[in-house]
């Protein structure tokens, strides 16, 4: 993969005729993080820092195809060390890491007949937001506030088809001929909705996934996804699907709201196994979750995001598995931002036996370039 990596180093800058578009931020903060424990007592209160500086490069001149690269270098202390999700991470002191972590790093030529992109890329196939069955090799990063998606290592061709269709494959570069992950897709507009088909195949776990997605305007904005899950081994095959509405009014207010549900009997597996289930961290068969955004003035950000597992038994209602995140953004000057977020979570999956709570929150500044 390194080798794939620096091919697409040199082709980027030898491609860069008219010079390179750089950008990005450098973000700092502290915050803190709590146990909540059953008895609804604070324990091990611990400190933490965060200094982030994110570069992002793309070639202007983008005509006949473009070269694109993001990528994140931090230093986290205390508490702060416990989110990284990054593989490259070195210790640089007793409780401080430094970690890096390429989030794009692609080319993309444009022949006559469609688009052909190589390298780190962001690729979402579902419609969902928080719950998207079709992201079939997606993962979502929990540590993020926001939420996003993960990047992946993947050749990926995709083919207009008339004026309102496409055809899109897409193959893993980590992958060997003879233990293969890939997958196709259609998708084409018929009056007011936009309708997907896709078929995955998981060499390593001998598992075929196939889905279809809708998303159109009925007043509101819905949009839904069925999967079905086929594996050799029977106990892993199961259906998944999940449904959701988004609106906006008042150019202030927007929300969302989205279900999810499965059919797999996760007491099939040992609890390492459940960790490798393409469901997880939604382990459990039902959830929900809410977003509400408010931005009263054109400086002023707040979101709330609600994430809530319905099939959990827990009486406890604030130790039943759960995310909530709140978070403010203000432009104090041109590109400078305060950003401040607090976060509760307990075990979402209802893996563990000895529940409680993680409360943990941040102040930073943030200055783009």
């Amino acid at each position: 993969m390194r080798w794939v990596f620096l091919f697409l180093f040199v082709v980027g800058f030898c491609w860069a005729e008219e010079g390179l578009s750089v950008g990005g931020w450098v973000r700092g903060g502290s915050g803190t993080a709590v146990i909540v424990a059953s008895n609804g007592q604070f324990s091990n209160w611990t400190y933490g820092g965060e200094t982030v500086w994110r570069l992002s490069v793309l070639n202007r001149d983008t005509e006949y195809g473009r070269f694109e690269a993001s990528g994140d270098i931090a230093v986290l202390s205390g508490a702060m060390t416990n989110m990284a999700t990054s593989s490259l991470r070195w210790q640089i002191g007793e409780e401080t890491l430094l970690v890096a972590d390429v989030r794009k790093f692609s080319v993309m030529v444009k022949p006559f007949w469609g688009d052909v992109i190589i390298g780190r890329q962001l690729v979402r196939w579902g419609e969902g937001v928080i719950f998207s069955p079709m992201d079939f090799f997606v993962k979502l990063d929990v540590m993020d506030v926001s939420l996003s998606r993960l990047g992946i290592d993947a050749l990926r061709v995709k083919i207009p088809v008339g004026q309102l269709g496409f055809v899109e494959s897409i193959g893993m570069m980590h992958s060997s001929w003879t233990n293969s992950t890939a997958g196709i897709r259609l998708g084409s507009e018929v009056a007011s909705w936009y309708a997907t088909g896709a078929c995955f195949y998981r060499g390593k776990e001998k598992e075929w996934i196939g889905g279809i997605s809708l998303k159109g305007d009925l007043g509101l904005t819905w949009y839904g996804e069925l999967v079905y899950h086929h594996a050799t081994n029977d106990k892993a095959s199961f259906w998944q699907g999940m449904i959701g509405t988004d609106y906006s009014f008042g150019k202030k207010w927007v929300f969302r709201a989205e279900y999810m549900m499965h059919t797999l009997e996760r007491t099939n597996f040992s609890l390492l196994e459940q960790y490798g289930l393409t469901v997880y961290p939604f382990l459990s068969r039902y959830y929900a979750s809410f977003q509400l955004m408010v931005m009263p003035g054109i400086i002023d950000t707040l979101s709330l995001t609600v994430v809530a597992n319905l099939d959990d038994k827990e009486e406890n209602l604030w130790e039943k598995g759960q995310w909530w995140i709140v978070s403010y953004t203000r432009n104090l000057y041109q590109n400078v931002n305060l950003f401040l977020w607090f976060r509760y979570l307990t075990d979402i999956s209802a893996l563990t036996s000895e529940r409680s709570g993680l409360f943990s929150g941040m102040v930073s500044v943030e200055v783009k370039y």
